[in-house]
Order: C-alpha cells, then sequence, then structure tokens
C-alpha cells in the first residue's frame, strides 16, 4: 500500500512510477516539439554571425545550464560498453577531420583548401535548410542533455 494520502489503495512500484514519469514526459513532447520548430524557423531567419544569432544561441545554452543545474532531466540507462577497437576508430576519423580543417585554416581557406564552414555556409543561405539545422542542433542537444 502506499503512504500517499491522495491515492491509498495504489502501491507505488517502479513499474508504476516509470509509468507516471512517462506520461509527465509525454505530456510536454508535443509542446516542446512546436517550441522546437517555432524556434528553429526564427533563428533560421538571422543572418550568420550577427547579435540576433549569438544571442538566440546563448539563449539555448543558458537554458541548457539552467535545466542541468536545477533540474536534471532522468538520465536513460547506459548501453553496452564501448569497445577499444570502436573508441580508436571514431578517435582516428575525429582527428583526421580536425587536422584536415587546421591545415585549411591555416593554408587561408581558399578554393583549394576549403574549410567545412566555407563548404556548408552556400547551404546555409537558404531559410529552410539553416532553420532545419538549427533544429537538428537543438534535438541533437536535447538528447545529450539527457545521456
Amino acid at each position: 500500500m502506499s503512504t500517499d494520502p491522495a491515492t491509498p489503495e495504489e502501491t507505488l512500484e517502479p513499474a508504476t512510477l516509470e509509468a507516471r514519469a512517462a506520461d509527465e514526459r509525454s505530456v510536454w513532447a508535443w509542446p516542446a516539439l512546436a517550441f522546437g520548430i517555432v524556434y528553429a524557423w526564427i533563428v533560421g531567419g538571422f543572418p550568420s554571425f550577427t547579435l540576433a544569432s549569438n544571442i538566440a544561441v546563448f539563449i539555448v545554452g543558458a537554458a541548457v545550464l539552467v535545466i542541468a543545474f536545477v533540474r536534471p532531466p532522468e538520465r536513460k540507462p547506459l548501453g553496452p560498453p564501448v569497445n577499444r577497437t570502436a573508441v580508436l576508430w571514431w578517435a582516428l576519423a575525429l582527428g583526421g577531420f580536425t587536422v584536415l580543417e587546421l591545415i585549411n585554416l591555416f593554408l587561408g581557406s581558399t578554393h583549394p583548401h576549403p574549410t567545412w564552414s566555407v563548404l556548408i555556409a552556400p547551404l546555409l543561405e537558404d531559410h529552410f535548410a539553416k532553420s532545419v539545422a538549427v533544429f537538428i542542433w537543438l534535438r541533437v542537444g536535447w538528447v545529450l542533455l539527457h545521456r
């Protein structure tokens, strides 16, 4: 039996608690999705590297910090451990990409040696494409917040 006076006949087993937490999360799922879409659309209309776009990114960063420190979300259980071979290959790929970016940056980011930002800039000139990129950034950040 529960010691909660509001529900004396209900037992608070772990499965019941998980179901309640899932219900509480699902209540906020659609409003959060709608907010993310609207926010991404608004921010996608800002020109890159402007005060408005910097403030928009700062607002999201500040909100994530407040959420992380004041009321962190429940963490998802860890998956299977990562083996050393996978870590080695990912480190090799990311290290190679980083070295290539730094070389291209120091060579002046010219046409024969473009950096990633120079390559991706024409794609992000479109409002819709930039909004999709902002939404993906928000979604990845939300997933990382729960890890």
